[in-house]
């Protein structure tokens, strides 16, 4: 009987022990800056493709020497400041309209795109774009957004994190992911990445040109300086079929597809006397900080998710029982 109930609390030991452990390990693995504090809904971007809708900002945000009290949030993965441009709208397609990420600006509306492409809130209940003016930095997140792909669930999640000094984060937490789905083959439109005054000169000649564009940088291959327009691109199709005025046979330089190697990464943009300098940090670098931002002193306080609140509530169960149960065995035993 002895050896039976000190099997039966050894068990219960080991399986209390088991679930402490599993509740003290790191959470699933996320970039480094990503927050979860989303905010409200954005509710005009909600069963909406290709809309904008106006967000105030809580401070004057300063980008390329203007300061921007307002943006646009657009389903198609960027946000604009201070207007919405020439065109009027926040496009799904600048990987093959480059002049309308480059040449935008009216008088001077900049472009802020963790990720461009054609993304809606229509079939999914769960896709919504979220804004949270709570604090520094404020954070705009795409959750779980549509990509217009032969596979509906295909879905994207990232976010910009706005810092009043003028410092721009892009996390990546989920970038299309569709299970045994080979997304490049099945991505209907280009990617674009990047930020930008959009104030460079575009010449509407044949072919079309527009002087003064830097190409595409591999973002998550840093750091290193930029001007104050660097962006990275994956063309549709094939690499460098990216092109101009609406013709991908008007080829820009650059790079071939990487796009889709941000995934998982945070992407900092820190501003600097010219344009911005570029660091990265990929999951698991809890080290990784954007620029002059100090790490929070004395302990961090983690909320435990749901889940997290059925383990520990599993565990004082567990403990009570075991308890109970070597009592019992101190009791026999005497």
């Amino acid at each position: 009987m002895k050896t039976l109930n000190t099997l039966i609390s050894t068990i219960i030991l080991s399986v209390l022990l088991l679930v402490s452990i599993g509740f003290f390990q790191p959470a699933q693995a996320q970039p480094p800056l990503w927050t979860d504090n989303f905010g409200d809904e954005l509710t005009d971007l909600t069963g909406k493709d290709d809309e904008e809708q106006m967000i105030n900002l809580p401070f004057p945000f300063p980008f390329n020497g203007s300061n921007f009290n307002m943006a646009y949030v657009g389903t198609n993965g960027c946000i604009q400041l201070g207007g919405l441009g020439l065109d009027n709208g926040i496009d799904f397609d600048l990987w093959i309209y480059m002049e309308e990420f480059l040449s935008d600006s009216d008088p001077d509306n900049p472009l802020v795109c963790p990720l461009n492409s054609d993304f809606f809130t229509v079939d999914k209940a769960f896709s919504t774009i979220y804004y949270n003016d709570s604090q520094n930095p404020v954070i705009i997140t795409w959750d779980r957004v549509v990509a217009i792909l032969s596979d509906p669930d295909a879905l994207a999640t990232f976010q910009i994190l706005l810092y009043e000094d003028g410092r721009i984060v892009f996390n990546y937490n989920g970038i299309l992911d569709a299970p045994g789905d080979n997304i490049i083959d099945d991505l209907d439109n280009g990617i674009v990445v990047g930020v930008t005054p959009s104030d460079l000169q575009f010449l509407d000649s044949d072919p079309g040109t527009i002087p003064s564009d830097p190409g595409p940088v591999n973002l998550n291959q840093g750091p290193f300086t930029s001007g104050s327009t660097v962006y990275e691109r994956w063309c549709f199709d094939e690499a460098n079929s990216c092109g101009v005025d609406g013709f991908s046979n008007r080829v820009l330089p650059g790079p071939i597809n990487s796009a889709f190697d941000l995934d998982f990464w945070s992407i900092c943009y820190v501003p600097n006397e010219g344009g911005f300098s570029i660091t990265s940090g990929f999951e698991g670098n809890t080290e990784f900080s954007c620029g002059v931002v100090t790490p929070p002193s004395g302990p961090v306080v983690v909320i435990p998710t749901m889940g997290q609140w059925g383990m520990v509530i599993a565990s004082v169960i567990l403990g009570f029982f075991a308890i109970i149960r070597l009592r019992r065995i101190k009791d026999l035993e005497l």
